[in-house]
């Protein structure tokens, strides 16, 4: 077993980990890019050009992991600045080992979001996503949100979200007069100041 398949991430698709969008946009789907989710096949090259080209994206972009297949990837990092606000949208499995860094944000929506009762169409039953996440981390993310929780951290009652990690994660509202704040459920992991809102589920390092 070499380094690569211990630092594996075993998807069968991917939790929202950052969704910024509200409204319909470019899909770009890792199949495109090379990715086989034979469960055997390296497929960390082909999310990351996934991740480059919906980076370059200015149209609100979707990277999209398609259910049924599962993906083995090594340690991966996304790291911006990006053109557009992205949205990243799987199913079920596991996601594990995920680093989102120097990403800018500019009056955005859910700038920072786990969401494992995430529901695209509105027609969903009341059911959390069958994702384990775990140790995604947060590094030189900075800019602007829309909304009230710039941080949304909302996890299965079933399946905890373990290791999350933030360092240097400043988030102010897009307007004056609005607030910012942090919102968690069932979610745990650590963080390094500078993090703004503060996240009431991270223990300060």
């Amino acid at each position: 077993m070499d380094h690569r398949t211990v630092l594996a991430v075993m998807l069968s698709a991917m939790t929202t980990v950052l969704n910024n969008v509200l409204v319909a946009a470019s899909v770009h789907n890792v199949l495109y890019y090379g990715a086989k989710g034979d469960g055997h096949t390296d497929d960390t090259q082909a999310f990351l050009k996934g991740w480059n080209a919906v980076c370059a994206d200015a149209g609100a972009p979707t990277l999209l992991v398609p259910s049924g297949k599962t993906f083995l990837l090594s340690q991966i990092t996304f790291s911006g600045p990006c053109k557009a606000k992205i949205h990243v949208q799987g199913g079920s499995g596991h996601v594990k080992g995920i680093t989102f860094e120097h990403i800018n944000l500019t009056a955005v929506y859910n700038p920072i979001i786990i969401d494992q009762y995430y529901c695209p169409n509105q027609v969903c039953s009341n059911k959390t996503s069958a994702v384990a996440v775990r140790d995604v981390k947060y590094y030189g993310i900075r800019g602007t949100s829309n909304q009230r929780f710039g941080i949304n951290l909302r996890c299965s009652q079933s399946r905890a979200c373990t290791g999350i990690k933030m360092q240097n994660v400043i988030i102010q509202p897009a307007s004056p007069g609005q607030q910012v704040e942090a919102y968690c459920f069932n979610s745990h992991g650590t963080d390094i100041q500078p993090v703004f809102p503060a996240v009431p589920c991270l223990v300060s390092q």
